[in-house]
C-alpha cells in the first residue's frame, strides 16, 4: 500500500478522507496493528484501478502469508507541453553541473 500511496503521490491523511479516518489509523493499518476491512479493501481497489486479489496476500502451502507481488502501473507524468520552450536553463543540484550557470 505504501509504494501504491508514493506512485499515486497521495498521503496518509487524503486515503483516511476516503474511509472516514484520520492519518494515525492509516497508518496503524499500513503498519499491519490494525486489519483492512472488505469494504475497504473495495475501497482501495477501485481508487487504484485494481482488482482486490492485485493488493491482498494469498496464503502458501505452509499455512503463512505470501504478500502481493507489487506492480507498478503508473509512471512519472511527463513535462507538460512547451515546458523546455521558455528558454530557462536548470541549475546545479544533485546532478552534475552540466547547464553552464
Amino acid at each position: 500500500m505504501n509504494q501504491l500511496l508514493f506512485e499515486n503521490r497521495m498521503t496518509r491523511k487524503e486515503l483516511g478522507s476516503y474511509f472516514g479516518v484520520g492519518q494515525s489509523v492509516i497508518s496503524r493499518k499500513l503498519r499491519g496493528q490494525v486489519s483492512w476491512t472488505a469494504e475497504e479493501l473495495s475501497i482501495m481497489a477501485g481508487l487504484f484501478g485494481m482488482r482486490i486479489d492485485d493488493f491482498a496476500p494469498v496464503r502458501a502451502a505452509d499455512g503463512s502469508w505470501i504478500p502481493a507481488q507489487y506492480v507498478a502501473g503508473q509512471q512519472k507524468a511527463p513535462a507538460p507541453a512547451g515546458a523546455g520552450a521558455s528558454g530557462v536553463v536548470a541549475g546545479a543540484g544533485f546532478e552534475p553541473a552540466t547547464s553552464g550557470l
